[in-house]
């Protein structure tokens, strides 16, 4: 009987700790091989595969926290204190019109007059081919 190519004796002289990374060198290089060995990293193929509808709104928000950075932008200037915007949430729509824009909500929270945080959802439309958000409502 053999343990990980090991003859049993050599597995026995064996330390705990060897077994114990002779075991996690194995599963190590066991890993390494299957990760060589298949799996599709989206460059093999045809490459003729055109983006969903999905995936070119996903393009046009920040793949950090999936916010929109130009419709931030656009309603900043509209609040009393523009750096105390924080964005919470941006959803969008997935059935485009025939101008290839999407609805898009963003909902952000900043102070008021009196210090106070006020939660809002601005509304607006994204043209997902040039990632361009008009602004419909500001949400204020």
């Amino acid at each position: 009987m053999s343990y990980l190519g090991l003859p049993a004796f050599l597995w026995r002289r064996m330390s705990r700790r060897g077994r114990v990374l002779l075991s996690i060198g194995a599963v190590v290089v066991v890993m390494i091989v299957v990760g060589s060995l298949g799996g599709d990293d989206g460059t093999s193929g045809s490459g003729d595969r055109a983006p969903t509808v999905r995936e070119q709104i996903e393009d046009c928000l920040d793949p950090w926290d999936g916010n929109h950075i130009g419709f931030e932008d656009q309603i900043r200037p509209w609040l009393r204190d523009e750096s105390s915007m924080e964005t919470h949430e941006t959803r969008f729509g997935v059935s485009p019109d025939a101008s290839n824009e999407v609805l898009i909500e963003m909902e952000y929270s900043a102070e008021n007059a009196f210090g106070g945080r006020v939660k809002a959802v601005a509304t607006g439309t994204l043209n997902y081919k040039t990632c361009h958000v008009t602004v419909i409502d500001t949400g204020l």
